[in-house]
């Protein structure tokens, strides 16, 4: 038994290990989406969207005054169009989105050989 518990020891922490260097080596991937917390309503937003070559994609649920907009296509840099939208007076907020990698997590299950407990 003690054997037994010692294995399952040994492979969960090199799951774990294994895990946790798969998600350190991941880069961080933008999308073309940002969250904008804009005062002054849809109309102001919708300015805002077409007066910077975004697309509003409207109200983000029922928070008020966040709003979703789409760049059709990143021809500028993210620095750049972070630093354009925080300098107007009606942003308070501005976040471009990023692509959320998942790894899946493989569960234990013991060896199928039937002589594996008189292996030691």
């Amino acid at each position: 038994m003690r054997l037994l518990s010692t294995y399952i020891y040994c492979t969960t922490l090199y799951a774990v290990f294994c895990t946790s260097r798969l998600v350190d080596s991941i880069e961080e991937t933008f999308t073309n989406d940002w969250i904008v917390k804009i005062d002054g309503g849809l109309a102001v937003a919708d300015r805002l969207a077409m007066k910077h070559g975004f697309i509003n994609r409207g109200q983000i649920n029922d928070m008020e005054y966040w709003y979703h907009f789409v760049l059709p296509s990143e021809s500028e840099k993210r620095n750049y169009i972070y630093n354009v939208l925080s300098l107007e007076n009606a942003v308070l907020h501005v976040e471009q989105q990023l692509v959320k990698h998942r790894v899946k997590r493989t569960a234990f299950s013991l060896p199928t050989d039937p002589l594996w407990n008189a292996q030691w």
